[in-house]
């Protein structure tokens, strides 16, 4: 199933970049039936699953994790989907086996755990540590292709706190790393104590 699941993977992919997700969601509909015992292709049913469905989406994505409750990628991907629907304590459930499992620096999506974590604590009011660690995403994942994310997060987080000098130098901090971010260079001209999503 490996080569199948790259080859979905890529697909799946190639489907959201272009925003064709009723055909995202078609797929994987058939893919689920063909493969029921396949975490990944529940993480993706789970994701498609996410805007019109969301009670189904986080069944899919419970699924997901226990067909691998071991596999860190899952677990991730499962927990940030999660985060996005809005299901902060099953989110945090799971956010917290990867590390266990793996050693963060060596690890793909360490990054993107820290930066979730770092979500997390700011959701249960922690700000000290949501601080630390959107700050540490931000230092660790210089070459992760998520990386203005992190920042934008960062920057976010720390106008939401009334820090709006440091959101300032995040920003621009990022923006010298992703000059051609539509969304850090709008973030940039704008009032940082209340940043938001671009137009």
């Amino acid at each position: 199933m490996s080569q199948n699941r790259e080859q979905l993977n890529d697909r799946a992919l190639e489907l959201l970049k272009a925003y064709k997700l009723d055909e995202y969601r078609e797929m994987m509909e058939v893919m689920v039936q063909e493969h029921p015992e396949d975490a990944h292709v529940r993480l993706h049913y789970g994701t498609a699953l996410g805007v019109t469905r969301p009670d189904e989406a986080i069944e899919q994505l419970r699924a997901a994790v226990e067909l691998a409750p071991d596999d860190p990628v899952t677990l991730t991907q499962a927990a940030s989907r999660l985060f996005e629907l809005g299901e902060f304590g099953l989110s945090q459930k799971f956010v917290s086996r990867p590390g266990r499992l793996v050693t963060l620096s060596e690890f793909v999506l360490g990054s993107d755990l820290v930066n979730l974590a770092g979500r997390l604590a700011a959701e249960q009011g922690d700000d000290d540590r949501a601080r630390a660690l959107l700050q540490a995403a931000v230092d660790v994942g210089s070459e992760d292709r998520e990386h203005a994310r992190y920042a934008k997060d960062l920057a976010r987080f720390l106008a939401s706190r009334g820090a709006p000098d440091p959101a300032r130098e995040a920003v621009a901090d990022a923006l010298a790393d992703h000059p051609d971010d539509v969304e850090l260079r709008w973030m940039a001209s704008t009032d940082p104590q209340a940043p938001s999503e671009a137009p």
